[in-house]
């Protein structure tokens, strides 16, 4: 349930991004530039690129989580992806349990 709260906190609060867009960030979308941290991403749905602050709540939650792959997947999780995102179903019901 935390991981839930924690990446579901990161997508529509922290970085407005959908959760296809979060599932697929990586380290190559976050920047920094004239001293602030950027993300940096083209979205899924359109293409268009997005460039979005990256907040210290959105980097603490990207920490909390890093290196830790737990998808809902039966195949391996891909590399390099920065937050642990399960599975949509996996999502809506721990979502339904509150």
């Amino acid at each position: 349930m935390k991981k839930c709260r924690g990446t579901c906190s990161f997508s529509p609060c922290l970085t407005g991004l959908s959760y296809t867009d979060v599932y697929h960030l990586t380290e190559q979308h976050v920047f920094h530039e004239a001293g602030m941290t950027w993300i940096r991403k083209p979205r899924i749905k359109t293409g268009n690129v997005c460039h979005i602050p990256y907040f210290p709540e959105a980097a603490a939650i990207i920490e909390r989580y890093r290196g830790i792959h737990t998808r809902a997947f039966r195949h391996e999780p891909p590399k390099g992806y920065l937050l642990p995102i399960p599975g949509c179903d996996t999502v809506n019901i721990h979502l339904k349990k509150r």
